[in-house]
């Protein structure tokens, strides 16, 4: 059976399902969620970005976040708040916020790393005092939160981060990731704070409407996978322009939370903090001004001489739009007005269906669950022979008989299937990892305020929708 997951969220928490016992945790302890930086250096040198623990019962959640003031946290309100498991864009919405006190963030760049070697918070350690969301409790669009901390943190431990505030973030801009999270998205190596650079926005305001609330939201590189939620994008002056909610498969097409589109949140609540920790406001929030005599930051523009010719540019010729099957990217490419997306490597053209109104154009079936028209016979749909296939390639495993693509390297199948005798195979499952018996522990993650959004978002034809198919 295939199931289709239009985007998966990746907040950077984790379950840590050890109690009192063995005094060295074992691997099969950890359930790893969320968010980290795939292929980053380690990053000892911006304390700023800090890692954020919070503690639940027998449970712990891990995500990242910025000092943006002496005793100012910025990250995503996943990291605080009850989430659905099922996440709509449309309807679902943020539950009760947890409790401050139990928060506590560190400048330590292996900070929660060693937190969990050794179950003691060693090093520069801050508990938090308030967590501040808005009012709007949709989730999309609505991922920040603040934490006030209820000590400052000295400047000579870390210096706050300006969050830029007077302009938006522009596609194809570059930024800088940072986070704690892991190396991939099995959740290897999490806990220390890793930077990648050399990024590019991907889309800001235009992006795929499906996924992306264009008002508050919008699209980067790569690179952001399971531990980093929270964590900035840093633009080429070091400032934060965007705050990581969620992301795709193989830490592809993270989705940040604009922090120009939250000025006006930021500024308040800067101001608030600075009175409860008796500092003047930071400048970006309307406090005191730097001194006078320095140069403003290089525009990077040259004006062109007084007399400098203005030759005119030729009017761009609109781009054709795709019929159906055609490759997409956004719904704005379709003919049909719509762009599915089958796989990481297959998106398309192709029409709305219901339940009601299911048929199809001819090698197309419906998924009325989703409100789209797949192709039949695509990558991981069950098969008996070839010619059931797309691709005339249907292999045999653990998995059952199903239809796949041709390859001859890793990076040629879709999601994180593997390149085996010409053919893209699914990955084995993972063994669900069994309660340790002696400690008297079984947490389950349905009960875990630390679990992650799946963010399946498929609602139907009066969405704008991006669909992805995945076999079950």
């Amino acid at each position: 059976m295939l199931r289709r997951i239009v985007l998966f969220a990746t907040p950077a928490l984790f379950t840590l399902l050890a109690c009192q016992g063995p005094t060295q945790p074992q691997s099969d302890a950890i359930r790893y969620l969320g968010q980290g930086i795939m292929g980053g250096a380690d990053d000892p040198d911006h304390p700023a970005i800090v890692g954020i623990i919070s503690i639940q019962g027998m449970g712990a959640g891990l995500c990242s976040g910025t000092l943006i003031a002496p005793n100012l946290v910025l990250t995503a309100r996943h990291c605080v708040a009850e989430t659905q498991e099922q996440v709509s864009c449309t309807s679902s919405t943020f539950g009760k916020t947890f409790g401050a006190s139990s928060f506590f963030i560190t400048t330590e760049w292996q900070g929660p790393e060693i937190a969990y070697q050794t179950y003691e918070l060693k090093g520069n350690w801050f508990q938090a005092a308030e967590i501040i969301v808005s009012d709007d409790n949709h989730v999309c669009g609505n991922d920040i939160a603040l934490i006030r901390l209820a000590t400052n943190v000295p400047n000579s431990v870390a210096m706050p981060v300006e969050p830029r505030i007077q302009d938006n973030a522009a596609a194809g801009e570059k930024y800088v990731a940072i986070g704690f999270g892991s190396v991939n998205d099995k959740g290897d190596q999490w806990g220390r704070r890793r930077i990648l650079e050399d990024l590019t926005i991907d889309c800001v305001g235009t992006c795929n409407s499906f996924f992306v609330n264009n008002d508050n939201e919008w699209e980067g590189d790569k690179g952001v996978c399971q531990g980093d939620s929270g964590g900035p994008a840093l633009d080429d002056q070091g400032r934060v322009i965007g705050v990581v909610s969620r992301g795709s498969f193989n830490c592809s097409m993270p989705i940040y939370g604009s922090v120009y589109a939250w000025r006006d949140f930021l500024q308040q609540h800067a101001l608030e903090a600075a009175a409860a920790g008796g500092y003047d406001p930071p400048p970006w929030a309307g406090g005191p001004q730097p001194d006078a005599g320095t140069e403003p930051p290089d525009s990077g523009t040259d004006s062109a001489a007084p007399d400098a010719p203005i030759e005119s540019e030729p009017e761009p010729q609109p781009t054709p739009l795709a019929d159906l099957g055609q490759r997409c990217v956004n719904h704005v490419d379709c003919a049909t007005g719509l762009c599915v997306y089958e796989t990481n490597l297959n998106l398309y053209c192709s029409v709305p269906c219901t339940i009601a109104f299911p048929n199809c154009p001819d090698g197309y079936t419906c998924d009325p669950s989703l409100g789209a028209c797949f192709k039949d016979g695509g990558f991981g749909a069950k098969c008996t022979v070839g010619s059931d296939c797309r691709s005339g390639i249907c292999v045999e495993d653990s998995h059952g008989t199903y239809c796949t693509e041709p390859c001859t390297s890793n990076d040629q199948c879709p999601f994180s299937s593997t390149c085996a005798q010409g053919a893209c195979f699914l990955p084995n499952p993972k063994p669900t990892p069994s309660p340790n018996k002696n400690s008297g522990c079984n947490i389950s993650l349905k009960d875990d305020p630390t679990k992650p959004i799946p963010w399946a978002l498929g609602l139907g034809i009066a969405l704008a929708l991006l669909s992805r198919r995945r076999r079950s």
